[in-house]
Formats: C-alpha cells, sequence, structure tokens
C-alpha cells in the first residue's frame, strides 16, 4: 500500500488517503482510490449569452452591476461569476455570463424549478436584442489559477 498526495491546493475538498497496489496486472484494471467519508461538494459552472447593439452594451453592465450582483450575493451558495465580452460586427456586442454555484441546489434556489430556464429580469431585457432562453450547466472538473490550483 502506498498514501497519496492529499493535494493541499486542490479546488475540491477531497483527499486521497490510500491506493492498494494489486501485484497482479492481469485483471488489467487500475488501482482503487478511497476518499475519507465526507460529503464532496460540487461546484456548478451556469452559462448563459446573449447580444445587444453597442450603445445598450453599457447600460447591461451597469444593470449587472448594480441590481444583478447585489441579488446574486445574498443567495446561499453563490460562488462568484465571470462577464465576459466580444465585439461582433462592429454594431453588435455578446456577452457571456458565467456564474459559480456551490451545488445544483444553490442553482436551484436561484432559478427555482426549472433551472435551465434563463432567469432574465425586464431591466435586463430591455438592454438586451436577443438571448438564450436555456442555460447550460456545467461540473468543474479542474481549475487552475495565477496563484496556484484553486
Amino acid at each position: 500500500m502506498f498514501f497519496a498526495s492529499c493535494f493541499p491546493s486542490a479546488p475540491w475538498p477531497r483527499r486521497l488517503v490510500a491506493c492498494k497496489r494489486s501485484t497482479s496486472r492481469s485483471s488489467g484494471s487500475p488501482p482503487k482510490l478511497r476518499t475519507r467519508s465526507r460529503p464532496v461538494s460540487v461546484e456548478i459552472v451556469r452559462t448563459w449569452s446573449g447580444v445587444t447593439s453597442r450603445d445598450r452594451a453599457e447600460p447591461y453592465l451597469r444593470h449587472l452591476r448594480e441590481d444583478t450582483l447585489p441579488q446574486l450575493r445574498a443567495l446561499s451558495g453563490f460562488l462568484g461569476w465571470e462577464v465576459m465580452r466580444r465585439e461582433l460586427d462592429g454594431a453588435k456586442v455578446q456577452f457571456v455570463v458565467q456564474t459559480r454555484w456551490a451545488s445544483m441546489e444553490a442553482v436551484l434556489g436561484f432559478a427555482g424549478e426549472a433551472p435551465s430556464v434563463a432567469v432574465v429580469p425586464a431591466a435586463a431585457r430591455a438592454c438586451l436584442e436577443r438571448f438564450d432562453e436555456r442555460v447550460e450547466h456545467f461540473t468543474v472538473a479542474m481549475r487552475e489559477g495565477a496563484g496556484g490550483a484553486g
């Protein structure tokens, strides 16, 4: 038996405890890893996009900053967000919004019974020409940042 690294800077709360190496390679299966018996949280990223005219881009960002973000911060399980922007054909701007959540239960606390349906308040709709009616959810598999993993 050998002991695996505990990954102290890993973004997930899982700690590898031990791995038994099989002396027989005939099974062809990889070594079995055990984890400590505590729940493993799964971070969820909720992704959505919308398009607006160049002159409505700043009002949309203002709405996100002044109205949406304070409401999100008040929700249990909200971990943060990124708002990405790119210029399209010179007259249009696309935004991609990715919110991070501690669990799917936290997403349900925000989105309600239909978590794949976009939550787009009237003020945001007034700024956008078109937007995704549905969102996509992803679990975070790996993350690396400038300060190391985490």
